[in-house]
């Protein structure tokens, strides 16, 4: 089984193909596991053995359809489409011209910028700050969530 999307990135005008590769087994009270082993973004493998899996209960299946359902309520639907009909729709997809949009991911810099503006900090400090969860003054002194080094007003921690 291989589940594949699109992407298109309006920052960039450039198209991206994801895709995870695997399989999957429907069980006699129709609950449906998925497993995917592979993950390749534009046919460059990027993970390779390992595992991400997938849990829904069945509701509705065909031969060529199911129809699917997560214990959050989610549903899914899938359709089993002929592989060369699939493949030129993702090339026809790929192909896709893509406007570059000067107001896109505007608003998610705009944040980053807000969060704390110290010019001594050179942005790319400020992105790993942000993935990393550290928070800052508005000088850029970061906050530590841990506590002081050294264990606090009474000093380092003490093994017992």
């Amino acid at each position: 089984m291989e589940t594949v999307e699109v992407v298109g990135c309006a920052m960039r005008g450039v198209t991206a193909m994801v895709s995870l590769k695997g399989g999957f087994s429907v069980s006699p009270e129709l609950k449906v596991a998925e497993t995917y082993t592979k993950k390749v973004v534009n046919e460059d493998v990027v993970e390779e053995n390992g595992m991400s899996l997938n849990a829904w209960d069945c509701i509705y299946m065909t031969d060529s359809l199911r129809v699917c359902r997560s214990s959050g309520g989610a549903y899914r639907v899938y359709d089993k489409v002929d592989e060369d009909a699939a493949a030129q729709e993702v090339a026809k997809m790929m192909g896709t011209n893509i406007p570059i949009d000067p107001e896109a991911g505007k608003e998610e810099q705009e944040e980053e910028e807000e969060e704390y503006d110290d010019p001594n900090i050179p942005a790319w400090q400020k992105r790993i700050d942000k993935a990393d969860g550290v928070k800052r003054t508005k000088n850029g002194t970061p906050i530590r969530q841990d506590g002081p080094i050294g264990g606090g007003p009474t000093g380092p921690p003490t093994s017992k």
